[in-house]
C-alpha cells in the first residue's frame, strides 16, 4: 500500500485501515518524549507515516514519563483506529524494559484483584506496584504515582477494553530523528498525509528515514520506478 492510497480524513483513513486489518497489514507505530513534550507517529508496512501527532503536557516531568505518556497515546489511537496488528516501538530501551518487565509479571503476584475505576463492576486481576522498585533504579522515584498511573492505563487499555495479549514494546535506533524532532517541537498538532507534505521541515525528515533522501520530488521519482 503506497502513501497515495491513504485517506487525509479521519473518515477516510479510518476505512484504509479496515481494509487493511482485514488483509492482516502490519502497521509500525512509534513514541518518544522529551521534557518538551511526546510523539507518535503511526506508518504502513513500507514505514511511510499517514498521522503524526505530537502533545505539550501540562506538567513537565521528565524524558521517561513523557515518553510513558506517547505509548499510552499510542495505544489509544490504536484502538480509535481499530489498527489490530502492529509492532510497536520508541526511543527508550529503558522504558522499554519497564514496560516488558512488568507486563510479563503483571499477574505472577498474590496480590488480590482490584476495583477498577472505569469499571466499577469489573475487577482487575492484574498488578503494577510490585515491579515500582525499577522505578526507582532508573531514578524515577519521585515521579513514581504519576508512572504508575499511566503503565497502569496502558494495561488496562491493552488486557481489558481491546484486547492485546501479546501486546509488546520494542527499542529502536530506526526513525528516531522524526518522532523525535516531534517530542522536542513543543506544539500540539495532528497531521495526516497532505498536512505532513505541507511542513517541509518534518517530511524531509520523515521521507528521508523511508527513502534515505527528503526531497519529496525525488521520493515521487523513486516511486515511480
Amino acid at each position: 500500500m503506497c502513501r497515495e492510497e491513504w485517506g487525509t480524513t479521519e473518515e477516510e483513513t479510518t476505512s484504509f485501515i479496515k481494509d487493511a486489518n482485514a488483509c492482516f497489514h502490519r502497521f509500525k507505530i512509534e513514541a518518544c518524549g522529551s521534557y518538551q513534550g511526546y510523539a507518535v507517529i503511526i506508518r504502513d508496512k513500507e514505514r511511510n507515516p499517514f498521522l503524526v501527532i505530537s502533545r505539550v503536557p501540562e506538567d513537565y516531568v521528565s524524558p521517561f514519563y513523557h515518553e510513558l505518556q506517547g505509548v499510552s497515546l499510542a495505544l489509544k489511537l490504536a484502538m480509535k483506529h481499530m489498527i489490530f496488528h502492529f509492532f510497536f516501538y520508541c526511543v527508550s530501551e529503558d522504558l522499554c524494559e519497564y514496560v516488558k518487565l512488568s507486563w510479563a509479571y503483571k499477574r505472577r503476584c498474590d496480590c488480590p484483584p482490584r476495583d477498577n475505576p472505569r469499571n466499577p463492576e469489573k475487577k482487575l486481576d492484574y498488578c503494577v506496584r510490585c515491579l515500582a522498585y525499577s522505578i526507582y533504579e532508573m531514578g524515577e522515584e519521585s515521579n513514581a504515582d504519576k508512572i504508575l498511573f499511566h503503565i497502569d492505563e496502558i494495561f488496562n487499555d491493552a488486557l481489558e477494553r481491546q484486547g492485546y495479549p501479546w501486546f509488546d514494546l520494542w527499542a529502536t535506533e530506526r526513525s528516531v530523528k522524526a518522532v523525535h524532532h516531534l517530542a522536542k517541537s513543543g506544539l500540539d498538532q495532528e497531521m495526516r498525509i497532505n498536512e505532513i507534505e505541507e511542513d517541509e521541515k518534518i517530511a524531509e525528515i520523515l521521507y528521508k528515514e523511508v527513502y534515505g533522501h527528503g526531497s519529496l520530488q525525488e521520493v515521487m521519482l523513486q516511486m515511480k520506478k
